[in-house]
């Protein structure tokens, strides 16, 4: 099984805590991050865990999400809420998606409150957001039971992973929508169309990146890149 690491943003019930641990060691996984905890006592979280009270006892605490996502490769969030007008929002499909990783890499993957899920600032933090596919009519799910499918589907993809690819380093995603900024910013655009483009983008990126791209490939497009940017801004950049 690849490193995922499950991410809780300020979950609202203990019990629901603990019942997301039992799912974990259900599938093979034990690094379970919380940011900011909203209930005061763990004891209903530990009588719901059962057999994997030991996940919570090793559970990491955080007092925000950029400390919970440290050392990630990729980020991959969660909603009930798709939106094809927000960038933010727009999400893929969770077995479409999974059906195309080829990464064996660290991964964290990032559930909201039980009540609102996760706000627009962290969706931004994510490099992909997934959906559950559900009936439109009422398409949110109880987050254990997201949990459970998600983390099935990533178990499922891991026993068929036979050759996995040496995925491309975060920083070397992180150069490449820098330079892509500054090319971006020579277009004749209004501002919020320029910021539009950016985000769409990243989003393309991070989405393709997991599903095949390898360090090598990605530092050979990162130099065309470059000369690109060097074409367009009218000279090199340190």
């Amino acid at each position: 099984m690849p490193n995922i690491r499950i991410v809780l943003v300020e979950p609202e019930k203990a019990t629901n805590v603990g019942m997301i641990a039992r799912v974990m060691k259900n599938f093979g996984l034990s690094d379970l991050y919380m940011v900011r905890p909203m209930f005061s006592s763990f004891s209903r979280a530990y009588s719901a865990a059962m057999r994997a009270r030991e996940l919570l006892y090793k559970a990491k605490i955080c007092v925000n999400l950029d400390e919970a996502l440290e050392g990630v490769d990729l980020i991959i969030g969660t909603t009930a809420k798709p939106s094809k007008h927000s960038i933010v929002r727009r999400s893929v499909e969770l077995s479409e998606y999974v059906k195309e990783l080829r990464w064996d890499a660290n991964y964290a993957l990032v559930f909201g409150r039980e009540s609102t899920g996760l706000k627009v600032d962290e969706l931004r933090k994510c490099d992909v957001v997934l959906t559950i596919a559900a009936d439109p009519t009422y398409p949110t799910l109880n987050i254990v039971n997201a949990a459970a499918i998600i983390l099935y589907e990533f178990y499922m993809w891991s026993r068929k992973l036979k050759q996995p690819v040496e995925p491309a380093r975060r920083r070397t995603r992180e150069v490449m929508v820098n330079y892509i900024s500054e090319i971006i910013h020579t277009l004749p655009l209004p501002d919020h169309k320029r910021e539009r483009a950016l985000a769409l983008i990243s989003r393309i990126i991070s989405r393709t990146y997991p599903c095949g791209i390898s360090e090598g490939e990605a530092a050979y497009l990162l130099g065309v890149v470059r000369i690109v940017r060097d074409i367009v801004t009218g000279g090199a950049h340190v």
